[in-house]
């Protein structure tokens, strides 16, 4: 990626979280995993300026019984970002599953905010699922 800002504010952010980053290898998009077991996916949407954050969240764990609860959740989440209360959520149509996810502007960030967002995706997506 072309894109200096960008690029900067990878390198710190992979560097805030112990991350070596291959300088001949910057790109705009990067599958992390977090804790060992919470992906997220990082990336830069430049016709937006924004960087996202999106991870899974994983309904496998809930009741047949709850599941209607936790979906129902999961919707009214939806418009999260639009009201700048948290993340937002959705359902893939052709997977079935869902995920939660973060918008950052790009005037508004730095690699001390991204590794904060990142930190709270993972902590709502566990808390979504919890009846």
């Amino acid at each position: 990626m072309n894109d200096i800002f960008i690029n900067r504010l990878f390198s710190e952010t992979f560097e805030k979280m112990g991350i070596q980053l291959d300088p001949d290898n910057i790109g705009n998009e990067y599958q992390l995993l977090i804790d060992d077991q919470y992906p997220v996916l990082m990336r830069y949407d430049p016709v937006n300026e924004r960087v996202l954050l999106v991870s899974n969240v994983d309904t496998s764990q809930v009741s047949d019984k709850l599941l209607p609860v936790v979906t129902n959740r999961l919707l009214q989440a939806g418009l999260n970002p639009l009201m700048a209360s948290g993340p937002g959520a959705g359902r893939d149509e052709k997977s079935g599953l869902y995920f939660c996810y973060s918008t950052l502007p790009r005037h508004d960030i730095n690699a001390d905010k991204v590794c904060q967002e990142m930190i709270k995706l993972v902590e709502w997506s566990k808390q979504a699922v919890v009846a």
